[in-house]
C-alpha cells in the first residue's frame, strides 16, 4: 500500500534515536491520533522501524478498534481499553461489548477473545484510563475476559459477577452479590456507543439502566 513520506521520516528519526542507546529498542507508540483510514501513515511508521520493533496501542479497542489495520500492515498491537477521558469517573461500560462484541454490529467490534484470535499481531491486553485507580470492576473484566471458559464459550456473566463480589468483599454477602449483579445487568451491561465516554451513571439511569 501507499507510504507517507513524512510519517516516515519522522519514525525513522525517532526510532534512530532510541536505536543510538539501545540497540534493541522498542517503539511502544501510542495509537490514539491513529483512526482507520490512517494506513499510509502506518506503513510509513513501519517501513521505518525494524520489523518486530513498532508496537502501537490500540487505545480505545472496545469501540473504535485500530487493530484491523494494524494486523494488515503487520504491525504488532496491543488491545486496549480506555474507558473515560480526563478523569471523567463513574461506574459504567459494557463488559457485553469485551464479552461477546457488539450487538448492532459484532464484525466491527469483535469480542476482546474473537479481536486477538482473528487479527494476527496482537501482544497483550492493556488499560488506558485517563481517570485511573476508579471503576475497578470494569477492568477486572477486562483483564480476566482474555482466559478461556472451559468450553471456550464468553463469560457467564451472573456467574461472574457472583464471584467478582466474593472475590471482592472476602465473603459471601447476599446483598453484595445483588447488588453487582444488578450493576452488572445495568450501568455495565448497556452497549450504547454514542458518546460512549461521557455521563455514565447519569446517562444510564435517565435511559433506564438503574
Amino acid at each position: 500500500g501507499d507510504v507517507d513520506a513524512s510519517a516516515f521520516a519522522h519514525a525513522a528519526r525517532a526510532y534512530a534515536a532510541m536505536n543510538a542507546t539501545d540497540p534493541d529498542a522498542i517503539w511502544f507508540y501510542q495509537g490514539w491520533i491513529l483512526g482507520a483510514g490512517d494506513a499510509d501513515v502506518v506503513a510509513g511508521y513501519a517501513a521505518a522501524v525494524p520489523a518486530g520493533r513498532l508496537v502501537i496501542s490500540d487505545m480505545w479497542a472496545e469501540w473504535a478498534p485500530i487493530y484491523p489495520m494494524l494486523a494488515a500492515q503487520g504491525v504488532p498491537y496491543v488491545y486496549g481499553a480506555l474507558q473515560n477521558f480526563g478523569g471523567t469517573l463513574y461506574l459504567g461500560m459494557s463488559v457485553d461489548v469485551i464479552n461477546t462484541g457488539a450487538p448492532e454490529d459484532p464484525s466491527a467490534a469483535p469480542s476482546l477473545r474473537d479481536a486477538l484470535a482473528t487479527y494476527a499481531g496482537g501482544l497483550g491486553v492493556g488499560a488506558f484510563p485517563e481517570g485511573v485507580d476508579q471503576n475497578p470492576a470494569y477492568f477486572t473484566f477486562l483483564f480476566d475476559a482474555l482466559w478461556a471458559t472451559a468450553d471456550g464459550a464468553p463469560r457467564d456473566l451472573g456467574a461472574w459477577w457472583r464471584r467478582y463480589a466474593l472475590e471482592r468483599y472476602g465473603a459471601d454477602v447476599p446483598r453484595a452479590a445483588s447488588a453487582w449483579a444488578a450493576l452488572g445487568a445495568t450501568v455495565y451491561g448497556i452497549d450504547e456507543r454514542a458518546n460512549a465516554t461521557e455521563g455514565g451513571f447519569e446517562r444510564e439511569k435517565a435511559r433506564g439502566g438503574v
